[in-house]
């Protein structure tokens, strides 16, 4: 036998014993194609991660910066925080000083007069201490229609919240450990009391400002169900 018949010979053995595959260049599945996010869900992701600060039993103070516009100040550590009162806010709360507050303060993506402030997110002080466990169930659904179920436990700590805090909470969560604002771009929240209250939030928008300011008793939430559905 030839001795390039002997090595033809010698290779297909080889292979035969070791089980190596000659053609492992070839790629066995095709590459995944990018994600393309949005504008819209990399602003909601700006700002829905961004930091917020909690101040329990403050006091807030009035100033009428024009007719129409007023603002409340919360001074904590040197530092003055604005609230814009809108929506109930603006009827709530008058002229003069507030005291035992609870803020939720997320600064908006607005400046007034080149100065930060936030919408919404004040409730009354406790009047004795909550600490209860909502829970969340959260269901990603693909294009498929196909479904994955997971829960997660919403604290709560107040006897009133704003549908801003729990809102801004729960997506926060979300975006953190559920792909919100990447592979998952859409679906909603819905908060559910136990006097058959229902507060729905989509998540393909903001939470609207006049909404920001509404409150709900938090010991009455029941459960909250999550939606999430793939880009």
């Amino acid at each position: 036998m030839k001795m390039k018949s002997i090595a033809k010979v010698s290779l297909a053995l080889g292979i035969l014993a070791t089980g190596v595959n000659t053609t492992t260049e070839q790629p066995v599945h095709a590459e995944k194609k990018p994600i393309e996010i949005s504008q819209n869900s990399k602003k909601l992701k700006s700002y829905y991660t961004q930091s917020s600060v909690e101040y329990k039993n403050t006091t807030g103070y009035i100033s009428s910066i024009q007719p129409n516009i007023k603002f409340m100040n919360v001074i904590q550590d040197n530092t003055v925080n604005n609230i814009a009162l809108v929506g109930k806010d603006n009827q709530h709360y008058h002229a003069g000083v507030h005291r035992n507050l609870n803020i939720f303060y997320v600064a908006e993506d607005k400046r007034f007069n080149g100065g930060k402030y936030s919408i919404g997110g004040i409730t009354k002080a406790n009047d004795k201490a909550v600490d209860q466990i909502a829970e969340v169930r959260v269901v990603k659904e693909d294009h498929r229609g196909e479904y994955d179920y997971d829960f997660f436990p919403f604290k709560v700590d107040k006897e009133d919240m704003s549908l801003k805090e729990i809102d801004f909470k729960v997506r926060k969560h979300l975006i953190e450990n559920y792909g919100l604002y990447g592979e998952m771009s859409s679906g909603r929240i819905i908060v559910q009391t136990k006097n058959y209250g229902r507060y729905t939030f989509e998540l393909d928008k903001k939470l609207q400002e006049d909404r920001m300011s509404d409150i709900i008793d938090a010991t009455s939430i029941e459960r909250i169900e999550v939606v999430v559905k793939k880009a």
